[in-house]
């Protein structure tokens, strides 16, 4: 019985051995404490976001900008890309000299009509250059109301060179 004892004993003793060349790992003792701790997760899959927009311009022309990046957080009204605005700035300009050219002639032809009305009640003007003046007044008074519709669908446009967040 007591060689039983021996030869269980070294087999006990066989799996508390260490391979050779290993050392014993030190323990270390800190006192605990409460922090916040990162937490990574990995995983495969699909990651969508809360809110998205899709936006489209409502005019061609050449980014200049682009104040943001996919995934930032944005807020209603923030400039997210600027389009130059330079060709529309010019057609808004272009359309507010025509504005004034068409009020210079309807001011001369108002001055001209009441001149020739002023000469018709004395028969020195014919009743066709009253006539045709006044149709002149009318055609230039088209021509300023037509140029202040151009003029305000160029600052339109003008204001859509710059996108912003609608959310």
């Amino acid at each position: 019985a007591g060689e039983r004892t021996a030869s269980t004993r070294e087999k006990a003793g066989r799996g508390l051995r260490r391979p050779l060349g290993t050392e014993a790992v030190p323990v270390v003792v800190a006192p605990a404490k409460v922090s916040d701790v990162p937490v990574y997760l990995s995983g495969i899959g699909t990651v969508i976001a809360y809110n998205t927009i899709d936006m489209k311009s409502q005019v061609d022309g050449v980014i200049l900008k682009m104040n943001f990046q996919e995934g930032d957080n944005v807020k209603a009204g923030d400039p997210l890309i600027i389009i130059d605005p330079e060709p529309y700035q010019a057609r808004l300009e272009q359309w507010q000299a025509a504005k004034l050219r068409a009020q210079a002639e309807l001011d001369n032809a108002k001055t001209n009509l009441w001149r020739y009305q002023q000469l018709a009640t004395h028969d020195f003007a014919t009743q066709k250059q009253v006539d045709n003046t006044s149709a002149l007044v009318e055609q230039y008074t088209a021509d300023v109301a037509e140029d202040d519709a151009k003029i305000k669908f160029a600052q339109t446009e003008l204001n859509f060179t710059v996108m912003k967040s609608p959310i």
